[in-house]
């Protein structure tokens, strides 16, 4: 778990047989990464298969980080597996 910037994230490890329901809002997006890294802001982040790192970094440049709209930090998904991402 961790701050990031005043919005609060709680990584949560589901793993074993069975049904999970996870909450996210918005429209939901199923993306499939084969070594790809993908950033986003850190509250569109859903859930990650194994197999994909996840990182929180910094905007590069004054100008994006006031400009940009996304705040101050993104997340970073880097690897091969799937992510699910909302649009919130």
């Amino acid at each position: 778990s961790g701050l990031v910037g005043g919005e609060g994230f709680i990584l949560q490890k589901l793993e074993g047989d069975g049904m999970v329901f996870i909450h996210a809002g918005g429209t939901v997006i199923k993306r499939e990464l084969r070594g790809e890294r993908l950033r986003i802001d850190t509250g569109c982040v859903v859930a990650f298969t194994d197999g994909i790192n996840f990182d929180i970094q910094a905007v590069p440049g004054l100008k994006s980080m006031f400009f940009g709209g996304e705040g101050m930090f993104l997340a970073t998904l880097q690897g091969t597996g799937t992510v699910w991402i909302q649009s919130l």
